[in-house]
C-alpha cells in the first residue's frame, strides 16, 4: 500500500505545534477521544442517517438536523424512512441520537458533519446549491473549536475552493480556530453485506491537524479507517468511485439488450464469467 494511503491507528505519535495552533485543536481532540464530543450530521437522507446509527453505537451523542420537518416528526415518533435503518435499529440508538429541526443548536456541536445531496443539474454539471446553502448556515453558527466534516459527493477542488471560504466567513481561521476534513460518503442502499461501519473510510483534511482530528473521530466508529494524502485527493476517489460504477453499470445494461436479441440469458453470462478467479 502507498505511503500517502494507510490505516489509521489513533495511537500514532503526532507532534502539535502549540504555539501555533492554540487552544481549539486540543479542546476538540481531547473530547473526541473521551467520546464527550456532541456530533451534529446536517442531512438525514441515505448517508446522514445511516452514519448518525453508527457515531451513536460507538458512544457518541448525535444530533440529526434536516430542514424537511417531515423526516424530523417521523423520527421523533420512531419510524424510519430509509431502507439501510429500521425502526428498531432507530429505536436502539433513540437515547443518544435526537433529531431537531433547529439549526441553532448547532452551535452546540463540538463536529458537524455535512450530509446533503449533490445531484446533477440540468445541464449535465454539478448542483452545489444544497452544499453551499448547509455551509453557509453552519458558517453563520460557527464557533471556535470545531470540526467540520463534508461527507457530500463533490469534484476535486470544490471542499478548499467553495467550503473553506464560506466557513472563514465567519471570521474564524480554517486550521487554527476551526478544522475542515473530507471523508466521502460510500453507501450502497441495500447492500445487506457492507453497511456504513464496515466500509473503509477514506478521511483527508485541509491540514494536518483536520486531518489528525476526523481519523480520531472515524476510527473510533468505522471498523478501518484509510487516510489520504489531500482533500483532492478523497474527493478524486470518491469520483472515480462513482464514474466506474456508473460505466460498468451502462456497459451491463448495453450488452442486456444486445444479448436478449440473441435470445442469450444475461444472467447465466453473469453467473458463467463470475467463475474467473480473477
Amino acid at each position: 500500500m502507498r505511503a500517502f494511503m494507510r490505516y489509521f491507528l489513533s495511537s500514532e505519535t503526532f507532534e502539535v505545534d502549540n504555539a501555533a495552533i492554540g487552544a481549539a485543536y486540543p479542546a476538540v481532540l481531547d473530547k473526541i477521544r473521551r467520546k464527550c464530543a456532541l456530533v451534529g450530521v446536517v442531512g438525514l437522507g441515505y448517508v446522514g442517517l445511516p452514519l448518525s446509527k453508527v457515531i451513536a453505537q460507538a458512544g457518541f451523542n448525535v444530533m440529526g438536523f434536516d430542514k424537511d420537518k417531515a423526516k424530523i416528526s417521523a423520527l421523533r415518533s420512531g419510524r424510519s424512512y430509509v431502507p439501510s435503518l429500521s425502526d428498531q435499529e432507530l429505536a436502539e440508538i433513540r437515547p443518544r441520537f435526537e433529531p431537531s429541526e433547529s439549526s441553532e443548536d448547532l452551535k452546540l456541536c463540538d463536529v458537524i458533519i455535512i450530509c446533503v445531496p449533490t445531484p446533477l443539474a440540468d445541464d449535465r454539471t454539478p448542483d452545489q446549491s444544497s452544499v453551499v446553502e448547509a455551509t453557509k448556515l453552519v458558517s453563520t453558527l460557527l464557533r471556535e473549536a470545531q470540526l467540520i466534516i463534508a461527507e457530500s459527493t463533490n469534484y476535486p477542488g470544490s471542499t478548499r475552493a467553495i467550503i473553506k471560504p464560506i466557513l472563514e466567513e465567519s471570521g474564524l481561521a480554517v486550521g487554527r480556530d476551526v478544522f475542515l476534513a473530507y471523508s466521502p460518503e460510500r453507501e450502497d442502499p441495500g447492500n445487506g453485506t457492507y453497511r456504513t461501519a464496515n466500509i473503509h473510510k477514506i478521511i483527508s483534511g485541509v491540514d494536518e491537524y483536520s486531518l489528525h482530528l476526523v481519523g480520531e473521530l472515524y476510527s473510533r466508529v468505522m471498523d478501518s479507517v484509510v487516510k489520504v494524502s489531500s482533500l483532492e485527493t478523497a474527493e478524486a476517489a470518491k469520483l472515480l468511485e462513482n464514474t466506474f460504477r456508473s460505466v460498468n453499470i451502462s456497459l451491463v445494461n448495453e450488452l442486456k439488450i444486445f444479448f436478449g436479441k440473441l435470445n442469450i440469458d444475461m444472467w447465466e453470462v453473469i453467473e458463467a464469467a463470475k467463475t474467473k478467479p480473477f
